[in-house]
């Protein structure tokens, strides 16, 4: 099922990705009345001869944007030559529609392996460490990829060999840093609210593919226009979340406190934590030696020395003031 869901490149036996998968060869079976082999343990074979010369339109049916698809597009009608099966099959039906839906879940780790093999390796982008489709854009629409970067460019290198892999997928398109999870939809607005700004981080491609969108065009759009209405297509919005430059620390707890805090919450006896992070704090790049002894000072609860400290810096106010 998941090699099915795949775009597996052209020349690749599908069945040997789903044997590497499997981690054995899938043992295979002639069919009865096509010139095919399938996998013999299969649960149901359906064999059937597709015309060329006749085509019938579809009814209205369930799709990953979460609407029911309308388009009359007229597809090739198929003849059932045989169906095979073992005793007492099981029929797994694949459900597709509103998320979370079968094709949501199975989409979603296909194209995730698809695109981060995409970057990193075929695109030659080490700094990727992620990609992850959201159930909310069906799967396809919504894709973010956290990288480790360690030049400006890099964003903007990701996003584009992202868009260049296919005309429909990563409508929105989003790299964040490397301590954002991309697959936590509150750290991804956390790095949107805070690590771009829009005139200068946001970027809209044009020329792109609709697929099944249907905010691309009125759904009684006739033929194979649907979806690419001229002059120029649909189009992807590209952003760069990554911080520009150094932050202050993320405002939280240390991880020492907030380690100690955990073990004494076991001691009660109190529910499992499920931490998500960030859980504690961090260095982003802007903190001095100063700001770690006050902060210092105020864990030992030693505010005496500490307005001391301050009162030593007091200036006076300028009339400019």
């Amino acid at each position: 099922m998941y090699v099915g869901a795949a775009n597996i490149p052209y020349g690749v036996d599908e069945l040997a990705v789903a044997g590497g998968l499997a981690g054995e060869p899938v043992e295979l079976v002639r069919c009865k009345t096509v010139d095919l082999e399938v996998p013999a343990n299969a649960e149901i074979v359906i064999e059937v001869e597709i015309s060329t010369e006749v085509l019938e339109p579809l009814t209205a049916f369930c799709e990953y944007p979460g609407y029911t698809m309308m388009v009359p597009v007229p597809d090739p009608i198929m003849k059932v030559t045989a169906i095979t099966h073992r005793k007492s099959p099981i029929f797994t039906p694949y459900l597709v529609g509103m998320i979370p839906s079968d094709d949501s879940v199975l989409h979603r780790s296909v194209l995730e392996c698809e695109y981060y093999h995409h970057l990193k390796y075929d695109c030659n982008l080490p700094v990727v460490q992620d990609v992850a489709f959201h159930d909310s854009g069906g799967a396809t629409s919504y894709c973010v990829v956290r990288i480790k970067k360690t030049h400006p460019s890099q964003p903007w290198q990701v996003l584009y060999a992202l868009m260049g892999k296919d005309p429909v997928y990563g409508k929105i398109a989003i790299v964040v840093d490397e301590d954002v999870n991309p697959q936590d939809p509150e750290m991804v607005n956390w790095a949107l609210s805070f690590s771009m700004q829009p005139q200068r981080d946001i970027r809209i491609l044009e020329g792109r593919a609709a697929g099944l969108d249907p905010s691309s065009a009125p759904h009684t759009t006739p033929g194979k226009d649907w979806g690419y209405p001229p002059p120029m297509g649909c189009s992807a919005l590209l952003i760069d979340a990554t911080r520009k430059w150094p932050y202050p620390p993320v405002g939280l707890a240390t991880k020492e406190h907030m380690e100690r805090a955990i073990e004494l919450w076991r001691e009660e006896g109190l529910p499992a934590l499920k931490l998500r992070p960030p859980w504690h704090s961090y260095n982003l790049g802007l903190w001095r030696e100063d700001d770690e002894e006050n902060a210092r000072l105020i864990v030992q609860g030693d505010y005496i020395k500490l307005g001391e400290k301050m009162a030593r810096r007091q200036t006076p106010v300028e009339d400019e003031h």
